[in-house]
């Protein structure tokens, strides 16, 4: 080798060698990393069928060597009635995973939705996870992250009361106190009645802060405030008060003033007087000595009627002068006084249980007064064993006493020993016979007796906002052994019951005949809620996908959706489009009827489940003519329900489709199958795109050749360019399915190359008005293929366009098989980065619904209509029942009913006779005479029947009696059935003259329902309508 070229080697290494390797730049390395997630906002409250909104933050932390990276997202959850649905770019929901192309450093978001069904109990935070890798396309998944965000189903809102009553004019305060995060804040108030002049904050070092709201009484009446308490992170509202108010005119105030007061052996006495003009209860006078309350004054009232007194003569007091302040309860007057007490020896004593009460637990209080003071001090009744220390007084001071409990002695009070029963009234459940429209607040009260002996008894149930009662009594009951009463109230005549607040108390043995171990847990009340009915619904349209080109057909589904109480089926809805040249398209819109909301599928067992609630759809096919001008096209849907409007819109383009680079491809073309079992189709997608060489590089593909070009080692070569590795994403949309379907979202292709998926369909049940029972409701049209060339139909019967479509095929119409509908829809394949290149293909799909036989209903209650006048008439009902309808009768002007009271010779309300003869004996007086009703109009009001009454029998008073004509007397004269009676006077009542017409015994009775009265000599009986045998031969 050359002896120079050998020595310039040398110096280059060595000068190599010896320079730095700081002086070399850094080689460009990817440095991989995994992504960042997080949730915004990680929970949120709602309450259960609401979609709540969440921001998917995401980020490749990759250095900026590395390439973009394909990221694939999905969310999660353990259960089913989750909902999780990520947003694409596009806008569309999906269930499914998406993907994203994130170059490094980069920050990227998505919307996320999140809806909670009805299943999921309320309280709970119900939690889903959202999941970023790189594992898209079957990769192996090197890098991850995940994030959990929470949907936290409301609970039951804690609901206090307060009751207050102020005068016109008066100015008070309504207070509530919170700690942070939680605040307070007027909700609702009545202007009419109340202003709000301000509110105030005032925060402890403790960190409770008291919220005060200022307001003024405007006018008479009776009035709520309502204040709620909420999170001031998530508006979440966990509490309300509710505050009564009473605004009383100047006439009406409760007013007291102090006639005397004096004190002797250190206690003091007061005469107080209600100047006022209405009663006072004792109960609301609050007696404070040196700012002490006095719970027992000893007051020889309950009540103070207006202009008379109350001595108190119980109420302790101390040496010298002794401050007197005594409010009325809700009100700004009070007295302020003093009285002076001189010194002494005195002592008192008051004992809790009344003296020597063996089996209450006492307190025996001893006060002593000193010329320098003195002090109290109290003893509490104890057990040694099953000896009972009783405390009791006598003479001003404090005794004890032993006494053997026979049965046993716990916590100061000797144990009741057997033989006596035990009567407790252990809980109160209730219902509306509709929540909509309540006629009926339903109740169920359950008696126990858990004492040691049996008893008879009697009960009493009432709900005072309501003015008729109808429930079964129980009467006897065994040791142990309990019982329900189920009855209901209603009002009056019939009609709604209004929203607002209701009182069910029970009494059990409420005359005190039964002897109880315990004579204090007889009574029990419970303050229920009738809700105003619901009537907010959600309505939304959706024209399926975002483009569309000439010859396709949209269709446009409209949902209405919610837990209104409204009839979906009563709705309304136009459909119209706006094309881009500004003209206006009405369509026809057809019903689908009552359907599931979106199913879920479990990724482990595979069983899907479609949750019930109140969803209803609508739908219009729009054939897009091969003429239809280029352009954004917008929908406008709007319902009207029972004259509650609502719009909602949406949007597509009508563009140019470059076909041939893609196909579709759909197989079987038709299946059939029944609800609740999944069909299969295999969908195949093929890229036409062109092979594509690379140019000559350095990664060549080599051919041995003969007489190559190139020489190596005797060998010669072609160097060949290698097909370039491009790879086409094209996205899977599936339309015209109102069931839940699995399929991949995004398909990868070479040019030129195929794959085939499986889009797998789950049929699910259709809710309709009667419940879950078929598929979908009965189509009254469905599409079979005809030859071309026929008139095309669409599958709704509509008109479209003549000209034959690919996409669309060839329709006609024909009546439905009674137990099978038909879907027909479309999977489209498009070019990711390019929605142009597309390609779609159709099929059709057979569901059999099945009809789940139910057994027949019993037989509803028979309705007698009960044809009324304007002014009086007289009626009978024609036996005992559940109530009246409102019929064509107003319901803000209601019939008025009076009814005789025989043994007071005098007519009364109908409330007035309830409270009076109570619900069983008037309804049974109600079965077998007639009464009054006075009406507003000419209309009917409705009676329903349980059982109709007899007149055999019936008894009746001397002097005139109110007779019902039942449905036994029709055709009767009153002489074939007057029994030992002998009538003086008989007369019926003409309700369109308004006048009596005399009758006679022998006028035919023709109808039941009407009054008859009559006047008789003496107390009598009806005959007796039943059959005898005939009697024995004499002898």
């Amino acid at each position: 080798m050359n002896q120079k070229l050998i020595l310039g080697l040398t110096v280059a290494l060595v000068i190599l060698i010896l320079i730095p390797s700081s002086m070399f730049a850094e080689e460009q390395t990817c440095v991989p990393s995994d992504p960042s997630i997080s949730i915004t906002p990680t929970n949120q409250t709602s309450s259960s069928g609401t979609t709540l909104t969440y921001t998917l933050n995401l980020k490749n932390n990759d250095n900026s060597y590395c390439n973009i990276t394909d990221f694939r997202i999905f969310c999660d959850t353990d259960y089913p009635d989750l909902e999780c649905n990520l947003v694409t770019s596009g806008g569309s929901e999906t269930s499914s995973m998406i993907d994203g192309n994130i170059p490094p450093g980069y920050e990227w978001s998505r919307t996320v939705k999140v809806t909670a069904g009805f299943v999921l109990g309320p309280g709970t935070s119900y939690p889903f996870t959202i999941t970023i890798d790189d594992g898209a396309f079957n990769r192996t998944v090197t890098k991850s992250a995940s994030a959990t965000g929470y949907y936290t189903v409301q609970g039951p809102i804690l609901v206090t009361k307060e009751y207050k009553t102020v005068s016109i004019g008066e100015e008070f305060y309504v207070s509530a106190s919170a700690t942070s995060p939680y605040k307070w804040e007027v909700d609702t108030y009545d202007e009419n009645y109340l202003s709000h002049i301000i509110g105030g904050v005032g925060c402890s070092s403790t960190g409770t802060c008291n919220y005060s709201f200022k307001f003024t009484a405007l006018k008479e009446g009776e009035t709520v405030i309502e204040l709620k308490k909420f999170n001031t992170n998530d508006n979440y509202i966990n509490e309300k008060k509710m505050v009564y108010v009473t605004i009383l005119s100047e006439t009406s105030k409760k007013i007291i003033s102090l006639l005397d007061a004096s004190c002797k052996d250190s206690t003091i006495t007061l005469i107080i007087k209600n100047d006022g003009t209405v009663d006072i209860e004792v109960s609301d006078i609050m007696f404070y000595v040196n700012n002490n309350l006095i719970t027992n004054p000893g007051c020889d009232k309950t009540i103070i009627l207006p202009g008379e007194t109350t001595i108190c003569d119980s109420i302790p007091g101390s040496q010298g002068t002794n401050e007197l302040y005594i409010p009325v309860k809700g009100y700004s007057n009070a007295i302020s006084s003093s009285v002076y007490c001189s010194g002494g020896t005195e002592k008192t004593c008051t004992d809790s249980d009344g003296g020597k009460n063996y089996y209450v637990k006492g307190t025996v209080t001893v006060c002593t007064y000193e010329e320098l003071g003195g002090g109290c001090g109290a003893g509490l009744d104890y057990c040694i064993g099953d000896i009972l220390k009783e405390g009791y007084c006598e003479d001003g001071s404090s005794k004890l006493i032993e006494f053997n409990c026979p049965f046993g002695c716990e916590d100061g009070a000797c144990l009741r020993g057997e033989g006596k029963p035990d009567l407790k009234i252990e809980k109160i459940d209730y219902s509306l016979d509709n929540p909509t429209s309540p006629m009926k607040l339903h109740f169920r009260v359950t008696i126990r007796n858990i004492g040691s002996a049996s008893c008879s008894f009697d009960s009493n149930i009432r709900i005072p906002q309501l003015s008729n009662h109808q429930y079964n009594r129980c009467t006897y009951l065994n040791p142990g052994e309990s019982c329900v009463e189920t009855g209901y109230g209603y009002n009056g005549l019939g009609g709604t019951i209004p929203a607002g607040y209701y009182d069910i108390t029970a009494v059990v043995d409420p005359r005190n005949l039964v002897d109880e171990i315990n004579e204090y847990n007889n009574k029990l009340e419970r303050k229920v809620y009738v809700s105003p009915p619901t009537t907010d619904f959600n309505f939304k349209v959706d024209a399926g996908k975002y483009s569309y080109s000439r010859g396709e057909t949209v269709r446009i589904n409209a949902v209405l959706s919610g837990a209104s109480d409204f009839d979906f089926s009563n709705a309304r809805v136009v459909i119209q489009l706006k094309n881009p040249n500004g003209e206006i398209i009405n369509l026809p819109v057809e019903r689908l009827g009552a359907v599931a909301s979106a199913c879920s599928v479990s990724s482990t067992t595979n069983v899907y489940t479609c949750p019930v609630w109140n969803q209803y759809s609508f739908y219009s096919y729009y054939r897009i003519p091969t003429y239809a001008p280029l352009g954004l096209y917008s929908v406008n849907a709007k319902v009207n329900l029972e004259n509650i409007e609502k719009h909602s819109y949406d949007r597509f383009i009508v563009e140019e489709i470059y076909s041939g680079l893609v196909d579709v491809d759909i197989q079987p073309e038709r299946m059939t199958t029944e609800v609740g079992e999944p069909v299969v189709y295999r969908v195949t997608v093929t890229d036409r795109h062109p092979i594509v060489r690379c140019s000559i590089t350095a990664e060549t593909e080599t051919t041995p050749v003969t007489g190559g070009t190139i020489a190596t080692e005797g060998v010669a070569t072609e160097v060949v360019p290698l097909r370039c590795p491009v790879i086409y994403n094209y996205v899977i949309n599936v339309y015209g399915l109102p069931y839940h379907s699995v399929y991949p979202t995004i398909v990868s292709l070479h040019q030129g190359s195929s794959e085939t998926f499986e889009l797998k369909i789950f049929p699910s049940p259709i809710r309709t008005a009667e419940g879950i029972t078929t598929a979908v409701k009965k189509a009254e049209i469905t599409a079979t293929e005809v030859v071309a060339g026929e008139r095309a139909v669409a599958i709704t019967g509509q008109p479209i366009a003549e000209e034959s479509s690919e996409s669309m095929g060839q329709f006609s119409v024909a009546p439905a098989k009674p137990d099978l509908a038909y879907f027909r829809f479309t999977v489209k394949a498009y070019l990711r980065e390019d929605s142009t290149v597309s390609d779609s293909d159709t099929a059709g799909l057979y569901v059999k619904f099945i009809q789940i036989p139910e057994p027949p209903p019993f037989p509803e209650e028979e309705t007698i209509n009960i044809e009324l006048k304007r002014g009086w008439n007289l009626i009978s009902l024609p036996g005992k029942g559940t109530g009246f309808t409102t019929g064509t009768c107003s319901v803000t002007r209601k019939p008025l009913a009076y009814i005789y009271l025989q043994d007071h010779k005098r007519y009364a309300s109908i409330e007035e006779a309830l409270m009076i003869m109570g619900a069983e004996k008037l309804l049974e007086y109600l079965s077998t005479h007639s009464f009054w009703i006075y009406s507003y109009e000419d209309c009917k009001v409705g009676f329903k029947v349980s059982s109709y009454s007899t007149y055999s029998g019936l008894s009746l008073v001397q002097g005139w009696n109110l007779l019902g004509t039942t449905k036994d007397m029709v055709g009767e004269t009153l002489s074939n059935i007057k029994g030992t009676c002998s009538f003086e006077k008989i007369y019926t009542w003409n309700a369109d003259s308004q006048k009596w017409i005399e009758k006679s015994e022998g006028d035919l009775i023709e109808e039941m329902g009407y009054g008859v009265l009559v006047k008789t000599s003496s107390a009598c009986r009806l005959k007796t309508n039943t059959i005898q045998p005939s009697a024995l031969p004499e002898g």
